[in-house]
């Protein structure tokens, strides 16, 4: 399991000069992913976010992946905070 992102994409495969039509995912997916639970706290997540430098965390509920959270998703939710 892993996540492939933009900058993945950039670094892996343009910089580095390969075809996207030979590069499988695999070779540049990040598969160290964070994992965070449903109920986990938005502050411990920007504590996690912040110590792994990371831009998105897998969320699961027990075993049962349900989705992907990332930097912009907590922003976003927390300048609605502050609006309300």
């Amino acid at each position: 399991m892993g996540i492939m992102s933009e900058t993945d994409y950039a670094k892996k495969v343009i910089l580095e000069g390969k075809n996207s039509y030979e590069t499988a995912v695999r070779e540049i997916m990040d598969s160290e992913c964070p994992v965070v639970d449903a109920v986990d706290s938005m502050d411990a997540c920007f504590v996690i976010m912040n110590r792994l430098k990371a831009n998105y965390l897998f969320v699961f509920d027990e075993l049962n992946f349900i989705g992907v959270l990332t930097m912009q998703d907590m922003l976003r939710e927390e300048l609605e905070e502050k609006v309300k």
